[in-house]
């Protein structure tokens, strides 16, 4: 399921953080075979991304990344609700 589909079901505020999903995900990935990277490079979502991008949520926000990890976090939420 591409990234561009799922932002136009969502609530505007959700919309406007998994569309910068792909951009921040480049920063957070755990390589190339992750849920994340999958994000960045081809703007699909896969398996794991809940997981994944919850876990560079905490990373981010530790780094005083805080405008990331919202973006991390509402990507966590809705990829969890999708079954991803």
């Amino acid at each position: 399921m591409e990234y561009a589909e799922v932002a136009g079901t969502l609530p505007a505020y959700e919309a406007d953080e998994v569309m910068l999903a792909p951009w921040v995900a480049r920063d957070y990935h755990d390589g190339q075979a992750s849920a994340l990277y999958a994000l960045a490079s081809t703007g699909t979502l896969t398996s794991g991304l809940a997981g994944e991008a919850r876990r560079a949520a905490v990373a981010a926000e530790g780094q005083g990344f805080y405008e990331e990890a919202e973006t991390l976090t509402v990507l966590a939420r809705v990829a969890h609700r999708l079954g991803f």
